[in-house]
């Protein structure tokens, strides 16, 4: 599937190594998800053993829309059939051959707890202008990963990656991506 400019210029600021936190605004199908999908590809392949997950407000969101449209029957398509990766239904989370593993993951109050625990590379809360900002500071709190690139050794730069659709300028993410405002502080 070709690329747009955008999505390119996109996945250029994914891949920038200075970068720990980046939010991709854009409106539904403008490809947020698409590349924000490709890029934890890319990283499960470069590091190996790394630790990702894909969040949403719930679980049954996260595999509802981004696990099951996006990325197993579209950006991991390929690895799962070359046998690359292997799919899990529970929990659901993809394993690939070098130990790197993608997971999803919900952000209700009565799942949240076992997203918390371990550390992560990458932390991808999908369709921020839904989560609340309550859920923020934690989740920057497991972005720990340190696994070595597979080539030249160097550690895995934590990210954090935000998507969303345009917020209201009362949302939490206008405030701190479009305005510079910490929510807390004001």
């Amino acid at each position: 599937m070709p690329w747009t400019q955008k999505q390119v210029e996109a996945f250029a600021l994914l891949s920038d190594p200075n970068k720990q936190q980046v939010a991709l605004l854009g409106g539904s199908g403008s490809g947020k998800t698409y590349v924000n999908g490709h890029k934890f590809r890319q990283r499960a392949n470069e590091f190996p053993g790394c630790l990702q997950i894909i969040l949403r407000k719930t679980m049954a969101d996260c595999r509802d829309t981004v696990w099951s449209t996006m990325m197993i029957n579209k950006v991991l398509k390929g690895d799962l059939a070359n046998k690359h990766c292997t799919e899990y239904k529970q929990p659901a989370k993809v394993v690939y051959k070098n130990g790197s593993e993608i997971r999803i993951g919900g952000l209700h109050p009565s799942e949240i707890d076992k997203v918390l625990g371990p550390d992560y590379s990458t932390i991808w809360p999908n369709e921020a202008s839904e989560i609340a900002w309550a859920n923020v500071p934690p989740l920057r709190t497991r972005l720990r990963d340190k696994t070595p690139h597979r080539e030249h050794g160097r550690p895995v730069k934590p990210m954090l990656i935000f998507d969303f659709n345009p917020p209201t300028v009362k949302h939490w993410t206008h405030k701190v991506f479009i305005g510079g405002i910490d929510p807390d502080s004001g």
